[in-house]
């Protein structure tokens, strides 16, 4: 027995030796973690206590006698200081882990703040020179007098600058889903004119690459719908560019639009997008939804992309509490069918206007003779004598909304859907436009766009100069006024601000719209928080800026 007491005396201490070497190792690594300063005495306690221990247990086997229950307690003392050394040093580990998890997660929300700083400032800076390009260009087009060799020349670079414009609006949508930033409008809007439009579009893309375009409804459609109408449109687009851009000569692109059983606050929309193209690898199709993504470099280098535009369209139909879905065969044809929900609206369209559907065989007529006039040239014209069959209404634009139905139009505080429609009636002649505008480029180019439509403009050269023009001018001196954000000595937030709160009656009523190069959402929250009732981003779209003129002084003279 005495053999089995001692044994367990020694191995105790010979445990207990292993425990103060383990500390010592332990505290060393604390000391060079953090930084304790004088509290870095406290950590020297457990190994003056430890070491007593194994003394005593030393003292114990060599000069006591111990027995049977003395050298259990011992050696049982040193099995239980190993197991809370041990689990102190599990939960250090953890606390540890759980530290470096933190820091890289503010790591990471930095990475992603000063990602997003940089996407805007590269947005505006390829923003600006673009607004240069696209501007000049469109001027450059209203020349009667061009020659048809350098009108076909400018109309490609409008083609590779609006193509360059889409590329940076994707990388900025990703970016504010990706930050959890975008919201879906709830306006009330017509499908049917939506599709005509997209229609238009993509049958002219089809003919100038020899393309056979069809498009169908099955079925009958809401005349209105409530929803995020851009939304809609980019989901379109995205899905017909591709098919039009991976579909080589000859070959087919069909586009159908139905509306599905739901509920009775809900619509369902399913849209179809089929073509005979070069089609999708079976390998690739796991990864055709991610971000960045795309199939190999042999069709980067012949299509060109970035893998952007289906990402962001399944992000935005799962936002619109919908799906998409695609089939497809390499070297046969691909097949989208995307569906989205969206809002019910009671309102009617006009009976006196009609959706008209081109009959297939007078349409094949119609694009023949497009394509004849093309290779014509520009001044000469193909008589249609088609009769389109009216097939559904469609939606009048220009009717008056119930005020119930989207009370947003008429809040101060909101920003204007630039897709409203516009008033029939043309208030623009004879206006008088404040532009503040701190690049001259820019803004000579805004100056001759409004003088194109009978517009008057005064330039102010940063927002300071702009709230002195429009304090010293007469009241209703100005109709609107084109505010650039990113100006010297005053942006254009605190011009905006500045403005509205001056003592004079039109400073509240004045439409203020935020013509810039920053697209981001925060930017668009920005504009909203300073009073300004629009916001339309660089490089300038005259239709949409017109329009926009058009509907704010229009409800800024009823206002009064």
């Amino acid at each position: 027995m005495n053999w089995l007491i001692y044994a367990m005396i020694y191995l105790g201490s010979a445990l207990m030796v292993y425990n103060i070497y383990s500390y010592v190792r332990y505290a060393g690594h604390l000391q060079e973690k953090d930084d304790w300063g004088k509290e870095r005495n406290i950590l020297y306690i457990p190994i003056f206590l430890l070491v007593l221990f194994l003394l005593g247990y030393l003292a114990v086997g060599f000069f006591g006698k111990p027995d049977l229950i003395i050298s259990g307690i011992l050696f049982g003392g040193s099995i239980f200081v190993f197991i809370v050394f041990k689990l102190l040093e599990f939960i250090t580990a953890r606390v540890q882990k759980n530290e470096h998890l933190e820091a890289k997660l503010i790591a990471a929300e930095e990475s992603s703040k000063l990602k997003s700083q940089f996407l805007s400032i590269v947005s505006h800076e390829m923003r600006t020179p673009m607004n240069g390009i696209i501007g000049l260009n469109y001027l450059a087009l209203k020349n009667p007098d061009l020659p048809a060799v350098t009108r076909r020349q400018l109309d490609k670079i409008g083609e590779n600058a609006d193509h360059l414009k889409a590329l940076i609006d994707n990388i900025l949508d990703m970016t504010d889903f990706d930050e959890g930033k975008v919201d879906l409008k709830q306006d009330t809007f017509s499908l049917i004119s939506l599709l005509n439009d997209i229609n238009l579009l993509i049958r002219g893309q089809c003919i100038g690459k020899g393309l056979n375009y069809s498009y169908a409804v099955v079925g009958k459609l809401d005349d209105y719908y409530v929803g995020d109408k851009g939304k809609v449109r980019q989901i379109l687009l995205s899905l017909l560019g591709n098919a039009v851009k991976y579909t080589p000569a000859p070959g087919n692109v069909s586009f159908t639009a139905e509306q599905i059983p739901s509920d009775m606050n809900t619509r369902r929309l399913r849209f179809t997008v089929s073509d005979t193209g070069i089609g999708i690898d079976e390998d690739y199709m796991e990864k055709i939804f991610t971000a960045f993504s795309r199939e190999h470099n042999a069709l980067t280098d012949t299509y060109g992309g970035i893998g952007l535009s289906l990402a962001l369209t399944k992000k935005i139909a799962s936002l619109m509490d919908g799906t998409i879905e695609v089939s497809s065969e390499k070297n046969v044809g691909s097949t989208f069918t995307v569906t989205i929900s969206l809002g019910k609206s009671e309102r009617k369209a006009e009976p006196q206007e009609n959706f008209r559907q081109i009959d297939p065989a007078a349409e094949q007529k119609t694009e023949q003779k497009l394509s004849e006039s093309e290779q014509e040239g520009p001044g000469s014209t193909v008589p249609d004598n088609t009769e389109p069959e009216a097939v559904q209404p469609v939606p009048d634009e220009t009717a008056a909304e119930p005020e119930t139905e989207n009370p947003e139009t008429e809040n101060r505080d909101s920003v204007t859907d630039p897709s409203e429609p516009v008033p029939a009636e043309n208030t623009q002649k004879g206006l008088r436009v404040l532009i503040a505008e701190d690049i001259d480029l820019n803004a000579e180019i805004l100056a001759d766009l409004l003088e194109m439509e009978d517009i008057s403009s005064e330039r102010a050269e940063n927002g300071e100069i702009a709230v002195r023009m429009f304090r010293e001018n007469p009241e209703n001196y100005y109709d609107a006024v084109l505010m650039d954000l990113r100006m010297p000595v005053m942006d254009g937030f605190d011009a905006a601000r500045n403005i509205r709160a001056l003592d004079r009656s039109d400073a509240a009523s004045i439409p203020i719209i935020a013509l810039t190069a920053n697209a981001s959402h925060e930017d668009r929250q920005n504009v909203i928080e300073a009073g300004m009732d629009s916001h339309l981003t660089k490089p300038v779209d005259s239709e949409l800026l017109f329009e926009t003129l058009n509907r704010l002084i229009r409800r800024s003279r009823e206002t009064v």
